[in-house]
């Protein structure tokens, strides 16, 4: 009758050091992030940062082929990204030599059975 008591009297510790070791690592990672928002907070209060000045708006060109809509739609993503207006003075397809090499390396980095 002593056996079984002591048996699940040393489950219970057991289980008691795992769940104590469960809320400290949870303390120790609230504490981390309670620091980590008191530094964000320190940080935006005292480093004002200047807006960028925006340069004037002008008509979107590009030079070459190239169509009004995808001239538009990269104008809109800078616009979106940079929260400024720009102008677009070229835009310039890539150089196909650098698509080849990079096959030619993706396909050279395989073994041929």
């Amino acid at each position: 009758m002593i056996q079984p008591i002591f048996a699940n009297l040393t489950q219970f510790v057991e289980s008691l050091i795992h769940i104590t070791g469960f809320f400290f690592v949870i303390f120790v990672i609230t504490l981390l992030w309670l620091f980590a928002a008191t530094m964000g907070l320190i940080f935006k209060k005292f480093v004002k940062v200047a807006p960028a000045k925006a340069p004037l708006a002008a008509p979107v060109t590009s030079s070459g082929g190239d169509d009004d809509e995808t001239v538009a739609v990269i104008a809109a993503a800078l616009a979106m990204i940079t929260h400024q207006k720009y102008r677009i003075v070229s835009i310039k397809g890539t150089n196909p030599d650098w698509s080849r090499e990079g096959r030619r390396e993706h396909f050279a980095s395989h073994k041929i059975r």
